[in-house]
């Protein structure tokens, strides 16, 4: 398994580095950005593989910095997976139309940032999220809501 580069964007710091630990601890190196511009900075760098963007964050929302992200150069191949507490149901779809390939309400099982990693990353899934046959599946059990459904996959 190669190592993979994960972008983390949340203003809220403990739940960024929750998440990178448990990034860390499968083996994917990850980066924590606490605003979009930072982010921004960041991904030019880094140029990550995935990236989890907070959707409602100050100055610049998860939406925005989605969209923002797929104008650049290197923004076109990474997995962008939305997370939020923000439930409402047109923030899936406006997610979708901000350039997200996934949407998960916060908190996010670790089982499911464990599953989305091995899946997108790991496997041929990356070269090919936008195949119907690939990531369409995935994508369509995670806005359903019913992440358990990945189990039986």
């Amino acid at each position: 398994m190669a190592t993979k580069r994960v972008l983390i964007v949340d203003d809220n710091a403990d739940a960024a580095e929750s998440m990178a630990m448990w990034i860390r601890q499968i083996g994917h190196e990850p980066v924590t950005a606490y605003d979009g511009a930072t982010a921004l900075l960041a991904g030019a760098r880094l140029l990550p593989d995935l990236i989890f963007i907070d959707l409602i964050m100050p100055m610049l929302s998860g939406f925005e910095l989605a969209q923002t992200i797929r104008q650049q150069p290197w923004g076109k191949k990474p997995l962008l997976v939305a997370i939020t507490g923000w439930a409402h149901p047109d923030a899936r779809s406006r997610s979708i139309k901000s350039g997200f390939d996934h949407y998960f309400i916060k908190p996010m099982a670790l089982d499911l940032v464990t599953r989305l990693t091995m899946q997108q990353l790991d496997g041929a899934a990356t070269s090919n999220k936008r195949d119907p046959g690939v990531a369409e599946p995935l994508l369509h059990l995670l806005l359903d809501d019913e992440p358990r459904l990945l189990e039986d996959h």
